[in-house]
């Protein structure tokens, strides 16, 4: 282990060895060693302990028989990891699409990951008093191990539904706003982030968390650009801009992508950078410019975890159904649909 403690190094491997004194009280409080998760399950043990606002020391000059091999014990890795296990947090912002709520409620209580380990946490930005109500009395029946909800206003009512092309600006200084709101409450080794107008998969996060090595910060679905045939994700070109990534298979590495539904570690989610500028970058360019193009860790793109990009009724956009290296252009609009 290092010589002194490092929370964030914590947050991506086990610097904390088995062979450890540890408080009766605090082991308690947490429910004991009972995690259901191995050999990682002393890795959890700590992490929950230290949640609660215990302090973790290392002593460097005591030396110990056991030798740990940290890339063995890589969070996220080890498939023996039970990952419903693990607390998540789920982050939704909400505009007041009062068309989507009934589908994106439905995704909150059928999704697979564990309820009980997940706090979600829901910033209402619609402005909008009985819209609000109906939200904040689902969540005093819903099952969810924690909730938080939290009115913000962001900009004009309906800002999110309008031309995108008319308010950029605002568009993007709203967003910057929400996540900056989110980032102080993702407390928890994992992060789920989902828009409300994308419905994923319901074993989303699962699927995600497969794919996490120890240098990974996040791993996506695929969600399609409104008015374009292209994936909200992007890759650097020499000059540290986005430009736009075709069509693949499989899991690839991607330059960033949007929050559409992503899957993140909670440390980077803290310590994020949601601001707009220079130029035309945007709150989630700026988030992994500084992770994956200047300290080079990984960001993933799950290509066969497909979601479902909603518009408002009466909006028409343009994308393809299925990810291919020659999509078809559909055309899409609320009971009628047009090939071309």
């Amino acid at each position: 282990p290092p010589d002194t403690f490092d929370q964030e190094r914590f947050e991506r491997e086990n610097s904390l060895p088995d062979c450890s004194a540890v408080r009766r009280s605090s082991l308690l409080e947490v429910g004991g060693w009972n995690h259901g998760l191995g050999k990682d399950a002393t890795w959890v043990t700590w992490r929950r302990i230290l949640a609660n606002g215990w302090k973790a020391v290392n002593i460097s000059h005591l030396p110990l028989t056991l030798t740990l091999s940290l890339r063995e014990r890589e969070y996220g890795q080890d498939k023996t990891v039970d990952t419903q296990n693990i607390d998540a947090t789920l982050c939704l912002s909400l505009s007041g699409r009062e068309w989507m709520w009934p589908l994106t409620r439905e995704f909150l209580e059928r999704q697979t990951y564990s309820h009980k380990r997940t706090h979600l946490v829901i910033i209402d930005t619609s402005q909008d008093r009985t819209f609000s109500e109906n939200v904040r009395s689902w969540l005093l029946h819903c099952d969810y191990g924690k909730h938080t909800y939290i009115p913000l206003s962001v900009g004009l009512k309906g800002l999110a539904d309008l031309p995108r092309r008319t308010v950029p600006r605002e568009v993007a200084a709203a967003c910057s706003q929400i996540y900056k709101h989110f980032a102080p409450l993702c407390l928890t080794p994992w992060i789920f982030f989902l828009e409300d107008d994308v419905i994923p998969p319901l074993d989303v996060y699962q699927r995600l968390l497969r794919h996490f090595s120890h240098n990974t910060v996040s791993v996506s679905a695929l969600c399609m650009q409104r008015n374009t045939p292209l994936p909200i994700a992007w890759q650097w070109d020499d000059e540290g801009l986005p430009m736009n990534i075709p069509f693949q298979r499989d899991v690839t590495s991607i330059g960033g992508n949007g929050f559409c539904c992503v899957a993140l570690r909670g440390e980077y989610v803290r310590n994020g950078e949601f601001h707009n500028g220079p130029g035309n970058l945007c709150h989630d360019h700026n988030f992994y410019h500084s992770l994956t193009r200047v300290q080079k860790f990984q960001a993933l793109l799950d290509w066969s975890c497909i979601c479902r990009h909603y518009t408002a009724p009466g909006e028409w956009r343009i994308s393809p159904p299925f990810p291919s290296p020659t999509p078809s252009l559909v055309y899409h609009r609320r009971k009628k649909k047009v090939n071309k």
